[in-house]
């Protein structure tokens, strides 16, 4: 699953033309708990207001991380992906500093992944000589 982000909001029109949804101009007044609640009881529309406030935020986070925009992207999908797949979201007060916890733990995940990924071969390296 790839989510987009709308480039006009919620209301106007999409990139590819198609009307966007005008379902969610009332979601745009709910705080991050009510949508919270509302998509621990599955409604899709709270889901992508959710997304939608804080893609922009998040996407400034993880350039400070490390500046690569695409990657920077696939981090946001990938936590957005976590929750809409999670079985059992909890309960939670303070949705902004668990959005960002979450966020930047998948970071360092990535990072430390990419750390991982370099490769040794072609290094020769005499421990005892110091070649």
């Amino acid at each position: 699953m790839r989510l987009r982000r709308q480039s006009c909001g919620w209301t106007g029109r999409r990139a590819s033309g198609r009307s966007c949804w005008l379902t969610g101009v009332g979601y745009l007044s709910f705080s991050d708990q009510q949508l919270w609640e509302l998509i621990r009881n599955g409604d899709r529309v709270a889901f992508e207001q959710l997304y939608h406030r804080y893609y922009s935020p998040l996407k400034s986070y993880a350039l400070s991380f490390r500046y690569d925009s695409d990657w920077a992207e696939d981090c946001i999908q990938n936590l957005f992906v976590k929750l809409f797949t999670s079985e059992a979201l909890l309960a939670c007060q303070y949705v902004r500093a668990y959005l960002y916890r979450s966020f930047r733990n998948l970071l360092l995940d990535q990072l430390g992944e990419k750390a991982n990924d370099v490769s040794m071969d072609g290094l020769e390296y005499d421990v005892l000589g110091g070649r």
